[in-house]
This record gives C-alpha cells, sequence and structure tokens, in this order.
C-alpha cells in the first residue's frame, strides 16, 4: 500500500495515499474510518481530495500522547 505519514502540527496525524483515500466511498476506505473511530483518541478524519489523496486523523494533545495514537492508528492499518 502506498502510504506516507506526516505529523503536520499537534494533534493531527496526515496520512497520504492514494489507494486508500482517493475513493472516499471504497469499502477499502469505509473500513479503514470505521476502525479508526472506534479509538477514543481520534475525534475527527478530514479527508482531502486531490493529486494526493489524504486523511487528517485529529486527537487532542492534551489528553493522548502521539505515540500511543500512532500505535492505536497501525493497529488498524
Amino acid at each position: 500500500m502506498d502510504l506516507a505519514v506526516t505529523f503536520s502540527s499537534e494533534g493531527v496525524i496526515r496520512l497520504q495515499s492514494r489507494a486508500l483515500f482517493c475513493d472516499p466511498d471504497s469499502s477499502t476506505c469505509r473500513r479503514f474510518l470505521e476502525r479508526v473511530f472506534e479509538a477514543d483518541e481520534i475525534t475527527d478524519v478530514v479527508i482531502k481530495g486531490g493529486a494526493t489523496p489524504e486523511a487528517e486523523l485529529r486527537y487532542c494533545p492534551r489528553s493522548h500522547v502521539l505515540r500511543d495514537v500512532v500505535a492505536r492508528v497501525v493497529s488498524f492499518l
């Protein structure tokens, strides 16, 4: 899977993947989103299309440590 992960700002994990996010209605994307929202740490997800489809996963950095949030998200991939 084509996947790039960046931490654009505090409280945001950005996942870039054409395979995963180019069609937000695909069963693969929907399944990923369903799993991500099982994580209490994730408060919001924003999917952006375009040349580089991506999702921004948002969490509260005052309540959760980045390392723990990343580990939780990785378990869903």
